[in-house]
């Protein structure tokens, strides 16, 4: 997703809570999923993607909170999207925030 990657460095081993809220929709029928991904591995929960939505008109928000251990050093935290069927979704204002917390 454009826009939609953060780098973090981190002193010691952390849990990172990743946070990704947005406005969401999709065409008729259709259904929107998300997924995070850190370094390029999947973040928890473990799924193809998590179903974000349905709503076909604009204006309605979402959130999930993902999350995975990283070991000390510089990580890529990234969020993916797509759709059911392909028909087309949408994504509009949208935030992405990363919280690490020492295990």
């Amino acid at each position: 997703m454009t826009a939609m990657s953060v780098s973090i460095t981190l002193d010691a081993t952390s849990m990172l809570f990743i946070t990704f809220s947005s406005q969401a929709w999709v065409e008729s029928g259709d259904t929107m999923y998300w997924r995070a991904l850190v370094d390029g591995t999947q973040a928890y929960p473990v799924s193809s993607y998590i179903i974000i939505t349905q709503q076909t008109d604009y204006g309605g928000s979402n959130s999930f909170t993902f999350y995975r251990s990283a070991a000390a050093g510089t990580h890529t935290v990234k969020i993916q999207w797509a759709t059911y069927t392909g028909s087309g979704g949408h994504v509009g204002e949208r935030t992405l925030t990363v919280i690490a917390l020492p295990t």
